[in-house]
């Protein structure tokens, strides 16, 4: 009788502001193809980190996968308030101009109400942001995938130093926007399969 094959776990490592609520439509796909979902990062198999996210990673996990989308260090230098007032007009641009306006309020909402609960996590990211400056966490996984967005304000400006400095990373530049990830989860439940499965 042959065993049958363990499903591969994923954790997500949450920006700011972020939780389950917003991150449905990517769990939902990542059931649909087989993975398991857990909430250590340090113990599965493919770590997914958005935004902020970064700051929390483990850098000794032995993670086979990690998938840095969006990360909050390509801003260029700007300051941290004035690349989240940025991100925010931008995203309510992008909701008008697709229709999406009922979306992006509610995805505003469920972002106020995770920083209310959690204001301690708010202010270590924060904190983690201001002091790692514009450096890409040095991870032992695998392989790290960091997509970066060409106009978003927390991920658009990855220095040329980062990607000489981590050259066992790939870097892909993507057309979206920061929170892609959570509207447009298949393209990245994609990369995380080929990643996993090379």
């Amino acid at each position: 009788m042959t065993k049958p094959a363990v499903s591969p776990t994923v954790a997500i490592a949450y920006g700011l502001g972020e939780g389950p609520a917003i991150s449905k439509r990517l769990r939902e796909g990542l059931s649909q193809k087989g993975y398991a979902l857990i909430d250590n990062v340090s113990q599965a198999d493919i770590v997914i980190a958005h935004s902020g996210g970064i700051y929390s990673l483990p850098t000794d996990a032995t993670n086979k996968v990690v998938l840095l989308v969006g990360p909050s260090c390509g801003r260029r230098g700007r300051s941290l308030t004035r690349t989240q007032f940025s991100k925010v007009g931008q995203d309510l641009r992008f909701a008008v101009k697709h229709r999406r306006v009922g979306s992006w309020l509610r995805k505003s909402y469920h972002n106020a109400a995770y920083l209310a609960r959690e204001p301690q996590a708010l202010k270590a990211m924060w904190r983690a942001a201001q002091s790692n400056g514009n450096f890409l966490p040095a991870l032992s996984a695998d392989k790290v995938a960091v997509i970066c967005y060409k106009s978003d304000p927390w991920s658009g400006y990855i220095e040329s130093e980062q990607v000489e400095n981590n050259q066992h990373y790939s870097f892909i530049e993507h057309s979206g926007v920061h929170d892609d990830l959570w509207t447009n989860p298949q393209e990245y439940i994609s990369v995380i399969q080929y990643l996993y499965e090379s």
